[in-house]
């Protein structure tokens, strides 16, 4: 039960392997209660299946019979791996399982492992079909840990009201949900943005047990963030003062830094980082780049790589994608491009997005020339650029108004089978904005919704402030009323984009009236 519930940290930076090698025996294989203690981050992977499929625990050097035992490990592992390419090319892992079954070629060790590396693979859909076709099986003891895996998977799926049902349905049958299924059932619900429900299941496991844990707080406030619920994630996390079976490790403080970083509470992290410190609590590479990426100004984040550097660890290439971004947006890509240097000389392979993150700060500064050369590149070294990286090269040449160039980049951006996004629509508009193409602009517009992309905001606020600019007050009063009526709401931006666009104080008044009488 305890690795099964330790399985679920596996998408948590700072994860630690799962200690699983003494829980393999041949009589453990023959209860599916073994799946999840053999659930184990990827680099395991390899070693962990192997010893599913033989059913065996290593042994030692001294040990008779080594050699004839890791041949056999070995012939089946090829035997395993060969079902593995089958089920990829099949798409059905039930039709695989079902037909080696009933050949006598498969056994409970190769579904075993065939569930683990479906899930390392987030094959959760065949996860569930193969958790349901075992559920009918005579040959197979459905118990405590598949309904978990079961409640998981649907949780993932995006459909909690069956994984409740999964939940309900292992009581019935006489099963009492451990802190995992808990766990799994809460991460259901808060993922679909269901934080009533979450919440309750959270405090019934505080009244009446089992005890959260600190994957069940890790869980919990991971999605509280991504909701941008701060507030509530901070709760949340002050509950662990008063817990007594969970304290706050580095990974929940690393969270809880990125929260407050996310939330823009700089004084809270900095609160929490000190404290951190203080516990004695290990700091990692994901402790200080969670840090970087909230980092306000270039000096705040190069005193952030010196406190890294002073703890001796080593930066990874978030961190120095997260130095670029600062320099980036202090408009520095000379130094932007030193960093970048300085990670390639490291050892560091850079990834698509510290490459766009140094795109980004070519395009900011109108360096056309450096920006092409980096998109170029980008294909010389096998990162192929994505619609990010199209977007913000056209954004160059928008920023200098070089509309030929933007278009042709946007045709080659098809050709790559990349189809524009509304930020892609939204440049190519600014561009021709700049250079006074008001009819490109609103043909670009109209490819836009030919597209089916909804215009968002900014868009909106776009044309609304270029009729302005136009002293074409009706115009700019017209967008700004379709853009309500799209549905998207009347922000700061664009409230002071139509207000600019007044020519009179009658038009002043009249707006000011307009936005009084909005709900």
């Amino acid at each position: 039960m305890a690795v099964l519930h330790m399985s679920l940290q596996g998408r948590l930076d700072g994860c630690q392997p799962v200690e699983i090698s003494k829980s393999l025996n041949r009589s453990s294989l023959k209860h599916s209660s073994v799946l999840l203690h053999m659930i184990a981050p990827p680099r395991q992977s390899l070693q962990v299946i192997t010893h599913a499929v033989a059913g065996i625990v290593p042994e030692t050097k001294k040990q008779q019979g080594l050699g004839e035992t890791s041949s056999r490990v070995a012939r089946k592992q090829l035997k395993w791996e060969k079902m593995m390419r089958e089920i990829e090319v099949s798409g059905s892992a039930v039709g695989v399982l079902s037909s080696r079954k009933e050949d006598g070629k498969v056994s409970k060790g190769d579904v075993l492992g065939t569930l683990i590396r479906l899930r390392q693979l987030n094959k959760w859909t065949m996860v569930l079909e193969v958790l349901l076709w075992l559920k009918q099986q005579d040959w197979w003891n459905f118990g405590i840990h598949d309904f978990n895996l079961m409640i998981a998977a649907y949780g993932k799926l995006g459909q909690p009201g069956i994984a409740e049902l999964s939940f309900t349905e292992m009581r019935e049958v006489g099963l009492e949900p451990n802190v995992a299924c808990f766990t799994s059932l809460l991460e259901a619900h808060a993922r679909t943005g269901n934080f009533v429900r979450a919440e309750s299941i959270y405090q019934e496991m505080l009244k009446t047990g089992p005890a959260p844990t600190e994957v069940t707080y890790q869980v919990y406030i991971n999605a509280l963030c991504k909701a941008e619920r701060f507030n509530d994630a901070e709760r949340i996390f002050k509950c662990l003062d008063e817990s007594a079976e969970a304290k706050p490790d580095a990974r929940l403080y690393n969270l809880m830094l990125h929260t407050y970083g996310k939330a823009g509470k700089f004084s809270e992290q900095q609160a929490l980082f000190r404290q951190m410190k203080g516990a004695g609590v290990p700091m990692t590479v994901v402790t200080f780049n969670s840090l970087m990426a909230f980092q306000k100004t270039v000096a705040d984040a190069e005193a952030c790589l010196r406190h890294m550097q002073a703890a001796k660890i080593k930066p990874d290439v978030i961190t120095y994608t997260g130095l670029i971004n600062a320099y980036s947006k202090a408009r520095r890509v000379e130094e932007a491009h030193v960093v970048f240097r300085e990670m390639v000389a490291s050892g560091l392979r850079p990834s698509r997005i510290a490459y766009n993150t140094l795109l980004d700060a070519y395009a900011k500064c109108k360096e056309v020339e450096g920006a092409e050369s980096l998109f170029k590149s980008m294909g010389q070294d096998r990162c192929r650029p994505d619609i990010r990286s199209y977007t913000t090269l056209l954004a160059a040449y928008a920023n200098t108004g070089n509309m030929k160039k933007a278009e042709r980049l946007l045709k080659r951006m098809k050709q790559a089978g990349l189809e524009p996004n509304v930020v892609t629509y939204g440049t190519l508009m600014q561009g021709y904005t700049s250079v006074h193409d008001i009819n490109a602009m609103l043909q670009t517009f109209e490819d836009l919704q030919k597209a089916g992309i909804k215009p968002n905001s900014t868009i909106f606020t776009l044309l609304v402030r270029t009729f302005g600019q136009q002293e074409d007050f009706e115009s700019a009063l017209s967008w700004f009323k379709k853009m309500l009526d799209s549905g998207c709401p009347a922000d700061q931006r664009s409230r002071a984009a139509l207000m600019d666009a007044c020519q009179t104080s009658e038009q002043k008044q009249e707006v000011l009236e307009y936005f009084g009488s909005l709900p």
